[in-house]
């Protein structure tokens, strides 16, 4: 990927440039689009349903590590095994993250 060979270890457990739609039938979306329409007025965008999908992720890894400390929170964001508005997230063992499948679109990862 190429923000693996930028950034190395560094980039480590990062997730960049994930598609979202409003539309997506996993756990939670309906609820986070219902309140971002109440609040914002508008469906959210990519960027707004990336960054909960990343928050759910950290608050999950943050809840098991029972830590803020960083170690800590690397070593649970790699047994991460969650189901997040944006689908079911992992990670390899290398960092890069298992990502879902849009429904009925497979997403190629880059290299």
């Amino acid at each position: 990927m190429p923000g693996k060979r930028r950034f190395g270890a560094t980039g480590d457990y990062a997730i960049c440039d994930c598609p979202y739609h409003w539309s997506f039938p996993f756990q939670g979306n309906k609820e986070f689009v219902e309140e971002y329409q109440k609040r914002d007025k508008v469906l959210p965008d990519t960027t707004a349903g990336a960054a909960y999908a990343c928050i759910q992720i950290l608050v999950d890894a943050i809840e098991r590590s029972g830590s803020l400390d960083k170690e800590k929170l690397r070593d649970a964001l790699t047994k991460t095994n969650l189901n997040t508005i944006m689908g079911p997230i992992g990670f390899n063992p290398d960092g890069t993250p298992k990502m879902y499948e849009a429904p009925g679109k497979p997403m190629p990862l880059a290299e």
